[in-house]
């Protein structure tokens, strides 16, 4: 049995909004940084500056490595259960996924072809 494909679209979804998450994430931390940075307050730096950026910095070297086993075991699932590469099985049900999936889909080494993302 394979996942419906509106089963399917809400872990393509659940997915979707996790790479958002992260990437809310990575800018709060930017922002953070931003203001510690801008501090006229040389202990506001001395005592933040370092775990704030490496704080951002971890977030945004984890944008799509979170999602990666996730998405993996629904592209496997696809393959496995259904006999179909992720863009022929978006083909046949005629789905289209957004860019943010497409990017984890992108470093799984299984990338989403343009016509079957969403425009």
């Amino acid at each position: 049995m394979i996942v419906t494909t509106s089963e399917f679209m809400a872990l393509e979804g659940f997915i979707t909004s996790g790479y958002d998450g992260i990437m809310v994430c990575a800018a709060n931390m930017q922002s953070g940084l931003n203001l510690i940075v801008a501090s006229s307050d040389p202990y506001v730096e001395a005592d933040m500056l370092d775990p704030w950026y490496q704080n951002m910095s971890d977030t945004e070297r984890s944008t799509t490595d979170l999602l990666l086993r996730s998405t993996q075991s629904l592209l496997t699932h696809v393959g496995t259960r259904g006999g179909l590469q992720i863009n022929d099985y978006l083909l046949v049900n005629n789905l289209k996924v957004s860019r943010e999936f497409s990017s984890v889909c992108e470093v799984l080494g299984q990338p989403i072809i343009e016509s079957n993302i969403q425009p």
